[in-house]
């Protein structure tokens, strides 16, 4: 990302500026660090990542819309290309089960929620989830967001993930 005097960001201090930019339009509204600003380290080693916004997805942040399949879309999107950053953006969005892939990085921004649904039928069994041993519940079933035979995966930054558990909780009487 570049402006007329040619400066770049890097992806963290694109990441502080986009999380306080105006998303209401889909349209970014930002601007870069002032002149004389410290550039950004040679080693910096998000420089240059590539950012895959939800919305551009067709996400929709009203806390009502289930989201999963743009959110999954954006991931998907992120992996084949090699990898980079999913961005969630101020909003609630609501999603069922998403699978995170190697090299990509899930960035929640401040004022962004990824929602858990309610509805007991976006979640479900993975074949590649084991049955048995010692990280599992013994039903095979897995959480909000998972990987399967995946690598530098992240989940980063000061938003909220709420998976909602306590609608799932059994009672016993």
């Amino acid at each position: 990302m570049t402006d007329a005097n040619s400066q770049s960001l890097s992806r963290r201090n694109w990441l502080g500026v986009i999380s306080t930019a105006s998303l209401g339009t889909g349209l970014l509204a930002t601007s870069l660090p002032a002149a004389g600003a410290p550039a950004p380290a040679e080693d910096d080693k998000l420089a240059g990542v590539r950012i895959y916004n939800i919305r551009d997805y067709g996400a929709l942040g009203d806390g009502k819309t289930l989201n999963t399949a743009a959110v999954q879309a954006a991931v998907d999107a992120c992996f084949k290309d090699g990898g980079g950053a999913v961005l969630v953006p101020a909003g609630v969005f609501k999603i069922g089960m998403i699978e995170l892939k190697s090299n990509v990085t899930l960035h929640i921004s401040a004022g962004g929620t990824l929602l858990g649904t309610g509805d007991g039928t976006q979640y479900h069994n993975v074949d590649a989830v084991p049955l048995h041993g010692d990280a599992t519940a013994g039903d095979g079933d897995v959480g909000l967001i998972y990987a399967v035979h995946s690598e530098n995966v992240t989940v980063e930054g000061p938003g909220t993930i709420d998976g909602q558990g306590l609608l799932f909780q059994h009672r016993r009487g």
